[in-house]
């Protein structure tokens, strides 16, 4: 097997190594933001409850946001290697076909 076509499927293989670890980073940041807007709706929910009968107690949901920007630090680290693992791979891309030609 020639170098150029090595290089060409290495330089595949890690851009589909770097897709996977974007599209895995940017799934659990979404779904934490889910949750995040899901405990909001109910927590305002329960608080149009307690205005409209004064009788029942009030209960807050709190401390989501640590875990969403725990996420968000999370996706962006991985979001970081992901897109440079690609970048590598399409920076190996163009050299086997420069040294293709």
């Amino acid at each position: 097997m020639e170098s150029s076509t090595l290089l060409i499927l290495v330089g595949l293989i890690l851009n589909l190594i770097g897709a996977f670890i974007l599209a895995f980073s940017l799934t659990s940041y979404i779904r934490a933001v889910n949750n995040s807007f899901a405990a909001l709706e109910n927590s305002l929910d329960m608080i149009a409850n307690t205005l409209n009968n004064p009788s029942q107690p009030a209960v807050a949901f709190q401390g989501l946001d640590i875990h969403r920007n725990r996420g968000g630090r999370k996706a962006k680290g991985m979001t970081i290697v992901g897109l440079s693992i690609m970048i590598i791979g399409f920076v190996i891309q163009i050299l086997a076909i420069i040294i293709q030609t």
